[in-house]
């Protein structure tokens, strides 16, 4: 057995550069494979996030231009609107036709249900003291739930009163507008 051993041991000294030879080679690709993956992984969170960035950038732009395609379309809608010949007698009248209201709050709720970021219209008849409310019909301006449009456009200008206020209501007494599932 003795010679056997021998043999053994001095086939693997025989051996031992190349085996000292084939660690050294492992272990540089070893490091070579770590330091190139952390420099990968440097340069690809890098390279992520800057697209992330350009991507939101990129997102709020676009729905930076909708909402602005979106205010510009309600304003000449609302400007188109208040000469419609259906709306335009409600405003321009002194005294009250209750087939006319009816009509013309069709109209608006129409025109309302076709742009979804519209909740109410309120047309005010500055003759009469009535104002039509998409929620909740025709109402005098003392009974009328939003009493502080009024002053909102008693501080503007008469040109600027026929414009769109944008704002929100926060007050229990306004009805919500409630969409069905075909809305959806």
């Amino acid at each position: 057995m003795k010679p056997s051993i021998r043999k053994y041991q001095w086939f693997l000294r025989s051996k031992l550069p190349y085996v000292s030879i084939f660690m050294y080679i492992t272990i540089v690709c070893a490091l070579v494979l770590i330091i190139s993956t952390y420099v990968l992984y440097y340069l690809f969170s890098k390279t992520m996030i800057r697209e992330y960035g350009n991507q939101s950038a990129n997102l709020l732009q676009k729905d930076a231009q909708s909402a602005e395609f979106l205010l510009d379309w309600t304003l000449s809608y609302a400007l188109q609107t208040r000469n419609d010949p259906v709306i335009l007698p409600f405003v321009q009248r002194n005294y009250e036709n209750d087939c006319l209201n009816y009509e013309v709050w069709s109209r608006l709720k129409n025109l309302m249900d076709s742009h979804p970021f519209v909740d109410s219209i309120y047309l005010i008849n500055g003759y009469n003291g009535n104002i039509l409310d998409t929620r909740t019909g025709v109402s005098r301006q003392n009974q009328f739930y939003d009493s502080d449009i009024f002053e909102i456009l008693k501080s503007r200008s008469t040109n600027m009163s026929q414009l769109i206020v944008p704002r929100e209501l926060n007050t229990e007494h306004a009805p919500r507008r409630t969409r069905t599932k075909e809305h959806e």
